[in-house]
């Protein structure tokens, strides 16, 4: 079955279960407009095998909802999907402060979304204060409008603005609570009314999609969870999009900007709860998980990006960047006859059992993404032959190496003298033109010599 026909028919049932009687053609049209923005070349992680697990709901208007939630993304698609910026009547606009949103005059139920995500017209938006919530809550009302009440519309609408994701929740700033206080708020301005239970359910569904929407953070398996760390990195690093031709500082680059988030991020702001419904304790169980999965996450990275720094530096120092699939061999996975650089360096294997971490590097995580081959040899025979406290060190080093504040030849220094040998007898195998410039590093490096 094809991903529009299986989008046709989630929306049919989903609107059978309202008791509507929707135009086929025009159910028809909705899974195009969700197809076409969620399968485009731009998503690798949001797309439509994520909204169908955010959408997995026996409530019809939570289908909705996560059907709607990320049908905008501005930061990763560079702008509306031509089909989503048709169906949404408000004007984007962006300025000095953050993105502008406008709704067309009169427009009362926009208005009363806005005041479901505490904000007025005349403030701005960015990515990380409901810019792409917001926006995607305006096409559904926009999309759905004639075929749901506004009361149904502000429900939907209150569900995605609870994937405005890392958000504290405490009792002195409890955002579930807020929302929960604006709802009935939004809807008495366009003269509606809410009972508590009505609130209760609706906050209920939109605690649910948002975690449902963030579930992969708490994966009891930590190559699924690195999976989606990689597909995000596609999304959010265009370079890294095309694998013949990012450079080994762009990649390099990515990863440091996915480990410094890790840093940042804290377990107690993925998951929520709200009152006996989803209690405290069963997202506490969560949490405990995404602490597990961060842990290695941060380890698996911090590897990763000591790799990659080492590609680069070595590349600076003896001709310049370039294309990390030159260095490194074909990062696509396609050409299996391809030689790579693990062919020239000695064979690693690590001892039964298996860490979640020497698991990631040896075998990779659970699929394939374009960007990157799946598992890490190069990586791996560092690892194994340095252990993870060096790597602390050397990601210090590599970093100052990279704001322009330690020097090269320390950062080679720093690794054990044989794996650097090897790395860069390898080097040479796979890029001949720079023999003469990694002949010197060796030297410099082995022989304390200036470079």
């Amino acid at each position: 079955m094809s991903l529009t026909k299986e989008l046709y028919d989630k929306i049919k049932d989903n609107f059978k279960k309202l008791d509507r009687k929707v135009p086929d053609l025009q159910m028809e049209q909705l899974s195009f407009l969700a197809f076409n923005a969620y399968e485009g070349s731009s998503r690798f992680f949001h797309d439509l095998n994520h909204i169908f697990s955010v959408a997995d709901s026996e409530d019809p208007l939570a289908f909705f909802a996560g059907l709607f939630h990320d049908i905008v993304y501005l930061q990763v698609d560079g702008t509306l999907v031509p089909e989503v910026a048709k169906v949404l009547k408000a004007t984007v606009i962006k300025t000095d402060k953050g993105m502008k949103i406008t709704p067309e005059a009169g427009d009362r139920l926009a208005l009363a979304c806005f005041k479901i995500f505490g904000k007025t017209p005349e403030q701005t938006f960015t990515p990380f204060d409901g810019l792409n919530e917001i926006t995607s809550a305006l096409v559904a009302i926009d999309a759905l409008g004639a075929f749901l009440s506004p009361k149904e519309c502000l429900q939907i609408a209150t569900m995605i603005e609870a994937t405005i994701p890392f958000r504290a929740q405490s009792r002195d700033n409890d955002w579930v609570l807020q929302v929960e206080k604006r709802l009935p708020l939004a809807a008495s301005a366009l003269g509606l009314n809410f009972t508590h239970a009505e609130v209760k359910h609706t906050i209920t569904q939109a605690v649910l999609m948002a975690n449902r929407d963030v579930a992969s953070f708490a994966s009891t398996d930590t190559g699924l969870f690195m999976h989606g760390t990689w597909q995000l990195l596609a999304e959010s690093n265009f370079s890294l999009r095309n694998a013949s031709t990012y450079t080994t500082a762009e990649y390099r680059i990515a990863l440091n900007k996915t480990l410094e988030f890790f840093f940042t991020l804290k377990p107690e702001n993925i998951f929520h709860y709200y009152n006996e419904t989803i209690t405290q304790h069963s997202v506490d169980a969560r949490i405990s998980r995404v602490k597990q999965n961060l842990s290695v996450g941060i380890n698996y990275l911090t590897i990763k990006t000591v790799t990659a720094m080492l590609f680069e530096n070595i590349a600076l120092e003896t001709g310049g960047d370039g294309p990390m699939a030159y260095f490194a061999g074909d990062l696509a996975d396609t050409n299996k006859e391809a030689k790579r650089i693990e062919d020239y360096l000695p064979q690693t294997q690590f001892k039964e059992p298996l860490s979640d971490l020497e698991k990631l590097l040896a075998f990779g995580r659970t699929s394939l993404v374009g960007h990157d081959i799946q598992n890490s040899p190069a990586a791996t025979y560092i690892y194994a032959s340095c252990g993870l406290d060096l790597f602390r060190v050397l990601i210090e080093i590599g970093s100052r190496v990279s704001a322009g504040k330690a020097n090269r030849l320390e950062f080679f220094r720093t690794f054990p003298q044989e794996v650097f040998q090897n790395f860069i007898q390898a080097f040479k195998h796979m890029a001949p033109a720079r023999n003469e410039g990694l002949n010197k590093i060796l030297s410099a490096v082995t022989h304390g010599q200036a470079n």
